[in-house]
């Protein structure tokens, strides 16, 4: 969606807003995840916001509420399990699809969605075919023919590369058929593994802004090592060969060559660092 479409629900007065990016199958709009549901989130607040599109594993879910979201949305994630009533032809081909095999598409409602791309979605796509009707006129029109795609997928070469159905992105990491459980077992397992390596790095993150409020530094110094001075903090030089794993390259390719000056002044600092 967009964010006039958010602004719009709040006004409706709805309790929750879904923010769904391009990513996502079905109707979707062409602002990607990442980008919408922080201007969304900020946008709407208080009111909570479920992120949407391209969510599939414990990961993505850390991601969205990183961005701001109090919640997730998934669709996609589970076309491909074993509950799932997914033609068996489409979820077979589901399986075999990267991220890249899905389009947005007017072919089977009249209005972009995201399903994976086939046969279908080709002919629809050729500039020398008719252009697809205007909702709701164009699921009327092809509403027989998908019923007798559906029916003829199993046993018909050309029904098969016809068959298609909606689907985000993220159809490029669904490979395996599993259950709705274990689907959710992973999902919880990835973010807390997820949450905890963030945790350590923040961690570290705070112990090197200390050492650097400590030594005086201009927060340059926080990756840079050096004595200890008589006041308790690091002195500003450079120390040739010790090198802290948490320097941009170029800084740490500079501190064991022993170029890098005491204190460089802003424009030598970024040209350093570009």
């Amino acid at each position: 969606g967009t964010l006039e479409h958010a602004r719009r629900h709040v006004e409706a007065g709805v309790d929750i807003v879904v923010a769904q990016g391009t990513e996502a199958g079905g109707h979707t709009g062409e602002i990607s995840t990442m980008v919408l549901v922080p201007e969304v989130v900020d946008a709407v607040a208080p009111i909570p916001v479920l992120a949407a599109g391209g969510i599939g594993n414990g990961r993505q879910v850390a991601a969205a509420l990183a961005l701001g979201a109090q919640g997730v949305w998934m669709g996609s994630a589970w076309l491909t399990t074993e509950e799932a009533e997914t033609h068996p032809v489409v979820k077979e081909k589901f399986l075999r699809a990267s991220s890249s095999d899905t389009i947005r598409s007017r072919s089977l409602t009249g209005k972009p969605a995201r399903m994976l791309r086939s046969a279908w979605t080709e002919a629809w796509e050729d500039p020398s075919n008719p252009r697809p009707l205007p909702m709701p006129l164009q699921p009327r029109l092809v509403r027989e023919a998908q019923t007798r795609i559906a029916r003829a997928a199993h046993k018909s070469a050309g029904a098969a590369e016809l068959s298609n159905y909606f689907v985000g992105q993220i159809v490029g990491s669904l490979k395996h058929v599993k259950s709705v459980r274990s689907v959710m077992e992973e999902l919880v397992q990835e973010y807390a593994d997820t949450m905890e390596r963030l945790d350590d790095w923040s961690s570290r993150c705070r112990a090197v802004s200390r050492r650097s409020v400590s030594g005086g530094s201009s927060g340059f110094g926080a990756c840079t090592p050096g004595k200890r001075n008589r006041s308790g903090g690091r002195d500003r030089r450079a120390v040739k060969g010790a090198v802290p794993t948490g320097c941009p390259p170029r800084v740490r390719a500079a501190i064991r060559r022993g170029s890098l000056p005491a204190d460089p002044d802003a424009s030598r600092r970024r040209r350093l660092l570009r």
